[in-house]
């Protein structure tokens, strides 16, 4: 998974979550050996990688209507993910 998100590095990428019929954008800030970094509004979060379900990845991108863009990457991430940072990040 670490080889996979270094590709997409600063890169704006979209967050999904199984219960949720919608997704959210960040920032993939950083890559490291145990953890990667997202920043949405100006704060950063850092998770283990545990908490990535699936990836889907395009090197033309995933285009996304409701958002009228391509997102180079998209992770479907641990419910628990969006119930703890929920009130942080808006899940649309």
């Amino acid at each position: 998974m670490k080889k996979l998100l270094q590709k997409y590095e600063s890169k704006i990428i979209a967050l999904t979550f199984p219960t949720s019929k919608d997704l959210t954008t960040a920032v993939l800030k950083e890559v490291s050996e145990t953890f990667f970094t997202i920043e949405n509004k100006g704060l950063r979060h850092h998770f283990n990688y545990s908490v990535i379900l699936s990836a889907l990845d395009a090197d033309d991108g995933i285009r996304v209507k409701k958002f009228k863009q391509a997102f180079p990457l998209i992770l479907t991430m641990n419910d628990q993910v969006m119930y703890g940072i929920g009130s942080v990040i808006k899940v649309r």
